[in-house]
Formats: C-alpha cells, sequence, structure tokens
C-alpha cells in the first residue's frame, strides 16, 4: 500500500516476459541441480532413489515448503524418501535432508557477508576486502569441516552417536553417520552440485531484474537475493513473503530504484518460484506416487 497500486501496476505492465521465461528456465535448472545433490547424498548414504523420483520429491517438498511458515514443510522429503523405502530409517531420511539445506544456507551465509562487507567498504578498498572476506569465509568453512571431521572420528564423536543412538535409538545414530557424508571425499561433489545450482540461481534472479528494466549490477543483485533468502528462511511468514519484499526494497532504494520496482522484482520471484515447484512438483501428488494420508499414518506404501 505505500509503494502505489498504480507503480506497481506500471511495472508489471512494463515487464519484459523473455526475460522472465529465461529465468524461469533457470530457476528450473537450479532445482534440478539441487536435486542431483540430494541424489548423490542418498546415494552415498545407500538409499537407491531413481533421478526422476529424487527431482519430483525434491520440488514436492520446494511446493509443500512454500506453504508452511519458515519453509519447514520441505521436511517433507523425509517422509517421501521413507515411504519409497522402507529400509531407510528415519535418521538417515532426515540426515541427508538436513545436509542437503546446510549446503544451501553455508553458499547464501558466505555471498550475503562477502556482498555486505564489499558494500560497506569505501571504493578503493572493495576490491582488498572483499578478496579478504572471500577467503577468510573460504577459509573458515574449510577448518570448519574439518574440525567436524576431526570431531566424528575422535573418540568424541563416538560418544556422541552412542549417546543419540540410546537417547533415539538407531536413527539417532544414523542421522549423525549421515552428516558425516558432506566431511570426507564427498563434500567435493557436494559443492561442485551446489556452486553449479546457485549459480543458476543468481543468473535467474539477475534476468528478472533485467525483466523490468533494473539497472542493477549483476553483483548486487546476488547479494540483494542472498541477503532476502536468508530472510526468507526465518519462520515469520509463508513464503517468506514480506520479508524478502522488504529486504529488496531497502536494496533497491539504496540504489535509487524505486519501490515499485523492487516489489515487482519480488512478486515476480515469487511468481517464478510457484510456478516451477509447481509445475515440476504436481505431478507425484496427481499420479498418486505420493500419497499424503500414508505420510499422515506413517505408513509405507
Amino acid at each position: 500500500m505505500k509503494v502505489g497500486k498504480k507503480a506497481l501496476l506500471y511495472e508489471i505492465s512494463s515487464t519484459r516476459w523473455p526475460f522472465v521465461v529465461v529465468a524461469a528456465a533457470l530457476s528450473a535448472g537450479h532445482f534440478c541441480m539441487k536435486a542431483g545433490r540430494w541424489h548423490y547424498i542418498l546415494h552415498q548414504r545407500g538409499v537407491s532413489v531413481s533421478h526422476s523420483r529424487t527431482i519430483v520429491a525434491y520440488c514436492a517438498g520446494a511446493l509443500i515448503g512454500a506453504l508452511t511458515p519458515g519453509r519447514i514443510g520441505e521436511l517433507s522429503k523425509v517422509a517421501f524418501v521413507r515411504m519409497w523405502r522402507k529400509d531407510c530409517s528415519w535418521g538417515t531420511a532426515f540426515g541427508t535432508v538436513v545436509l542437503d539445506r546446510i549446503a544451501d544456507v553455508t553458499v547464501l551465509i558466505l555471498v550475503a557477508t562477502a556482498g555486505t562487507i564489499w558494500f560497506v567498504l569505501p571504493g578503493g578498498l572493495r576490491l582488498t576486502g572483499g578478496m579478504v572476506a572471500v577467503l577468510f569465509l573460504a577459509s573458515g568453512t574449510v577448518a570448519g569441516v574439518f574440525v567436524w571431521k576431526q570431531s566424528n572420528s575422535s573418540l568424541v564423536g563416538g560418544k556422541v552417536a552412542e549417546t543419540l543412538r540410546h537417547k533415539l535409538g538407531a536413527g539417532g545414530k544414523d542421522f549423525w553417520v549421515t552428516l558425516k557424508v558432506g566431511t570426507g571425499r564427498s563434500a567435493c561433489l557436494i559443492v561442485l552440485w551446489t556452486s553449479l545450482a546457485y549459480v543458476l540461481f543468481f543468473a535467474h534472479f539477475v534476468f528478472l531484474g533485467r525483466a523490468v528494466g533494473s539497472e542493477i549490477s549483476p553483483t548486487v543483485l546476488g547479494w540483494a537475493i542472498a541477503i532476502a533468502s536468508l530472510g526468507a528462511i526465518l519462520p515469520i511468514s509463508i513464503s517468506g513473503i514480506g520479508v524478502r519484499d522488504y529486504i529488496l526494497v531497502q536494496v533497491f532504494t539504496a540504489w535509487k530504484e524505486t519501490s515499485a520496482r523492487a516489489l515487482a522484482v519480488s512478486l515476480l520471484y515469487l511468481g517464478v518460484f510457484n510456478v516451477v515447484v509447481a509445475a515440476m512438483g504436481i505431478w507425484p501428488f496427481l499420479a498418486g506416487d505420493i500419497d499424503l494420508k500414508t505420510i499422515q499414518k506413517g505408513e509405507s506404501k
């Protein structure tokens, strides 16, 4: 209401839809890459699910997540896997979803933090400061993975795994073991899948910005959607509505672009996201491959 209906309608009516179509294709590729990463994590834990099923399950989870605050509905992927694979424990399935989510959040934090440091520094220090920030964050991430790996293989890690087993049963230990997938050689391919997925993600948002005529640089747009995506993860609103809008409005106005344009981009982002996940994730429900009643009862189909 503060932006103004006329201003918003003008921005939307001026949208160059071929850019939106390209953005939607890039968004679909983004989800396919993330589904490929999840499929790889499942494979590393000995859970056999086909590539096609992994993709539709990933998008079906995203579709349910879009309808829940903080996108906690994405945890439904745990139920999908257990419905298709009776021999998969809840700890293994839950661990693959958590590890998958950790990879996403890590990328968003790295980009958001590095971008923030870059943009708050004076012009002459941006290049050096940005490089130092990226190096520091990357080193910290690698060091964190190394420490995690060592703690898992140490006496402390063994005690934690045993405690989880006593408290939560075999599933608790399976969860702990699954998280270790991200610390070994598998981490390299997880990083590769994640990098490819987020190249497509940031590129799709740049195309959305260009669709409404934004002249903000791709670097700023990538930083903006990273911060907005982190905000949307907070369990405040459904699908991040309102939170994402507010953050993007602040960024766009700081770069001398109108609030109406920022809101138009945010609505396009939400529209593309919903269309893509609905188009890719609705099929298992329609085909009966995913039975919500079965999931609610906790039974295996």
